[in-house]
């Protein structure tokens, strides 16, 4: 019987194998002396191949060496070896293969994830530290993490805990994204506790970024998103330096989910080699790995694309820009059979609960009234492609987006929404906060908003807020003055953006009309419902005043 684990020299490219097999790719890299590292891939049932990811493999007194240990076919290696994968991306895919070879190869690499005693044996050797952990740093963050992923079992998964921070080239300080709030007391009798179910909570989990356009804010979510998705050695590299920093370094999360609906977004997406890219196109089209994008843009398509009309070497380190040169958008027909197989996922991994609990905030809003009693049966057994083509776009918006965070949602995600506000109207939009909450409280998941709406703020404690503003070729980050939870639309519109009489054109019409007519009485029956509001109203009364 044929080997089922292939070596093959570096550079060299498999489109097939034998099936159920493994391909391990030699490559040059060099660890202070050490050359441990190969590209793992993948040949599925039928015999196409797809790339897993980077793993570094020792053995027992290794020395420093010119070449790669391995040069011929094996089954499993020998007792004296191990091996660990050099991202989360590299687990996670091993998890989504069939349970027989995920097995297989996890221990015929001898994986010390998987088999943490071979762990304990390994790390007095000198190429332990120099080598497998060279861009992997800490263990104490990494492998719970790993572990997770690939066991697929979140309840032993650490919380990612209160606040991280990312700092972005010409910004005045790190944004730093706080995601904790205060408990609150309750003094209530036990019985009257229990009569009024679930105590009550400030809002946690999102920090939000807010600001004027061509603030940054955009830019923030992709670079975020880039970072997020990357492994720590692929973060301390000059060409994902250039772009921020991220802290701490070895921060990972389980799966990172993009949600925008602007048919112009046309930021960068994760993947810094074109191997890692072309796999993240087949991931999105299986709705597979880490990272996942909820939106109008045709990621999949695009990065096929763009590999096709510049062919390189798979290694080769892609275009480090904020922006694609050239972006696809889903049509109408293709968003439905997306958002059915979404569904059809939900349903797969028994989430109906879940979608059942974030639904509620939403199906409140009067928009649903038509909707809402049947809306929750239709989604468990319905035809849901015809379902959302005949919904209005607002309602396809919500509901995608409430579907697909709970589908895709596991302890430890973060979650990037740029303008949740696009195409919906303001209590729709803060049902739709009400809904995201509820979903990362119930996976232990968080999330950054990018929004210029105040309904967002009013929503979210001020400790939990970013103001970005540019200042000439400067962007300044800023803390709100005073608290933003619950507070008065207006008042955080001036506040935020300076909304002020001399900027409104409504102010300036007011102002001429008292000029040109000087008579209040007059100029209210130019209004048929009336007359002025009361704040119109007593500025054309100081307007006439400053005149007499």
């Amino acid at each position: 019987m044929d080997a089922r684990i292939h070596v093959v020299s570096p550079r060299t490219s498999l489109r097939t194998a034998p099936p159920h097999s493994f391909i391990l790719t030699q490559d040059n890299w060099d660890d202070f002396g050490y050359k441990t590292q190969y590209h793992l891939s993948y040949a599925d049932g039928d015999g196409n191949v797809t790339h897993i990811g980077n793993v570094k493999i020792l053995h027992i007194n290794q020395p420093e060496s010119s070449s790669s240990a391995l040069h011929q076919a094996f089954d499993s290696l020998g007792d004296e070896y191990c091996s660990l994968g050099q991202s989360l991306d590299y687990y996670q895919r091993i998890a989504e293969m069939p349970e027989e070879d995920r097995n297989y190869v996890l221990s015929a690499l001898k994986d010390v994830i998987r088999d943490r005693n071979r762990q304990t044996r390994f790390e007095s050797e000198v190429g332990w530290r120099k080598s497998l952990l060279r861009e992997i740093g800490s263990l104490d963050e990494f492998v719970p993490l790993a572990s997770t992923i690939l066991e697929q079992n979140y309840s032993e998964l650490p919380s990612l805990g209160s606040r991280f921070e990312f700092r972005m080239p010409g910004w005045s300080s790190a944004v730093e994204f706080a995601f904790d709030a205060p408990n609150v007391p309750d003094v209530r009798p036990y019985l009257e506790r229990a009569a009024d179910g679930p105590p009550a909570e400030l809002p946690r989990r999102i920090s939000v970024v807010i600001g004027r356009n061509g603030s940054g804010k955009s830019t923030l979510l992709s670079r975020l998103a880039r970072f997020a998705h990357a492994s720590r050695g692929d973060r301390l590299r000059h060409n994902l330096t250039s772009l921020g920093e991220l802290t701490p370094a070895g921060l990972g999360f389980s799966r990172i989910l993009t949600v925008s609906y602007s048919g112009f977004d046309n930021f960068q997406v994760p993947g810094v080699t074109r191997r890692e890219r072309q796999t993240i196109a087949e991931e999105l089209a299986r709705g597979t790995g880490r990272f996942i994008f909820c939106g109008l843009r045709d990621i999949g398509a695009e990065l096929g694309s763009e590999l096709d009309q510049s062919p390189g070497d798979d290694n080769q380190w892609t275009p480090f820009e904020d922006r694609q040169q050239t972006t696809m958008l889903k049509s109408a027909q293709t968003l439905s059979a997306e958002f059915a197989r979404t569904v059809d996922r939900v349903r797969a991994l028994e989430r109906g609960s879940l979608l059942a609990i974030a639904l509620q905030p939403i199906l409140a809003d009067p928009s649903f009234n038509d909707l809402r009693p049947t809306l929750y049966g239709q989604l468990m057994t319905g035809n849901c492609e015809q379902m959302f083509l005949a919904w209005s776009t607002g309602h396809k918006i919500v509901l995608h987006v409430i579907c697909s965070l709970v589908a895709y949602v596991e302890p430890r995600s973060l979650i990037l929404f740029d303008e949740p506000e696009t195409h919906l109207h303001p209590p729709l939009l803060a049902s739709l906060m009400h809904s995201l909450r509820r979903v990362l409280a119930e996976k232990d998941a968080y999330a950054v908003v990018a929004t210029h709406s105040p309904v967002v703020l009013q929503e979210t404690m001020a400790k939990h807020v970013h103001i970005i503003s540019r200042e000439g070729s400067e962007t300044v980050v800023q803390r709100p003055g005073a608290e933003t939870f619950g507070e008065n639309i207006g008042i955080l519109t001036s506040s935020v953006f300076n909304l002020t009489s001399e900027v409104t054109d409504f102010n300036e019409t007011l102002r001429k009309l008292a000029r040109q007519v000087q008579n209040l009485d007059q100029l209210e029956a130019l209004f048929e419902t009336g007359g002025l509001s009361l704040q119109a109203r007593a500025y054309v009364m100081s307007v006439l005043a400053s005149a007499r």
